[in-house]
């Protein structure tokens, strides 16, 4: 499961917060996402739905969860779990088409190559070849139009789709199912109460915002993109501030949406030099 969980956070390379699947009901669902909707709507601070951020949310590809994240977030853009689409691939060509070993593997290291294509071109040709091993190992069954046909309807859609949003939102696939596969280990991979999964997921947001905090310094996991470098802060420095200035300064950051005032400097686009402006007080005919 996929959203931002601040402004701050679209500005870093991991944004999600992962949701348990319940007990795959749509109403189940619906009650969930309305209850989220409420919340990411009603504080800004932890959620800024409304403006520029761009919520994403990723998933399988149960329909019940999928059509309901649509209905209750209107214009949300939809990740498919690259995981499960290489599984479900998996299952198909061995469960109902019969593909070799050696084909299986073959397709499957496309399909990878597939779904972490950095643009839509390169995603193309990657696709291209796919299919073109889809159709050689196709051949070698007694299925063949059965398993083209799967990847035309079932899977090219998913892997454009994905490669799409991602390269609208200019990040890569974040590590939020390997987030899913801690918070099952974390519950010994037993239903739990929704109490005791809110009380799990909040600890995982609570380790985001550490890690938010680490890349003001310069430290952790992250590094704020150029355009954020404004608040960076000398790890020197942040050793010294008080408690206040440094929830001062924290909060500045997630309040941050990255749109910048008219200032009287001029930033490169690495963000590492600053030089003063020039008045624009004239201008060659």
């Amino acid at each position: 499961m996929l959203c931002p969980l601040s402004t701050a956070l679209c500005h870093l390379q991991f944004r999600h917060a992962p949701v348990p699947h319940f007990d795959g009901r749509a109403d189940t669902y619906k009650l969930f996402f309305r209850t989220l909707s409420d919340a990411l709507a009603g504080d800004v601070m932890c959620a800024e739905v409304n403006g520029d951020v761009e919520l994403v949310f990723g998933s399988d590809e149960e329909k019940a969860m999928v059509s309901v994240m649509k209905e209750v977030f209107p214009g949300v853009q939809h990740l498919f779990c690259t995981r499960h689409v290489e599984e479900n691939v998996r299952r198909y060509m061995t469960d109902v088409v019969g593909v070799a070993a050696v084909d299986r593997q073959e397709v499957l290291a496309h399909v990878r190559a597939a779904c972490t294509a950095k643009d839509t071109v390169t995603s193309e040709t990657c696709l291209t070849d796919l299919m073109r091993c889809v159709r050689r190992a196709a051949t070698k069954t007694s299925m063949p139009d059965k398993l083209t046909s799967y990847f035309n309807d079932r899977i090219l859609s998913k892997i454009r789709n994905n490669v799409q949003v991602m390269q609208n939102n200019k990040w890569v696939m974040s590590r939020w199912s390997n987030n899913n596969h801690v918070l099952k280990l974390k519950a010994d991979w037993r239903q739990l109460p929704i109490s005791s999964i809110i009380e799990n997921v909040y600890d995982m947001v609570k380790l985001q915002y550490i890690d938010l905090k680490a890349a003001l310094t310069g430290k952790g996991n992250f590094t704020l993109v150029p355009t954020m470098s404004r608040h960076v802060v000398p790890n020197h420095v942040w050793s010294t501030v008080s408690a206040e200035r440094k929830a001062e300064l924290f909060e500045r950051f997630l309040r941050d949406n990255g749109t910048r005032s008219r200032s009287s400097l001029t930033v490169s686009k690495d963000g590492k030099m600053t030089v003063p402006a020039t008045a624009k007080v004239a201008r060659k005919p």
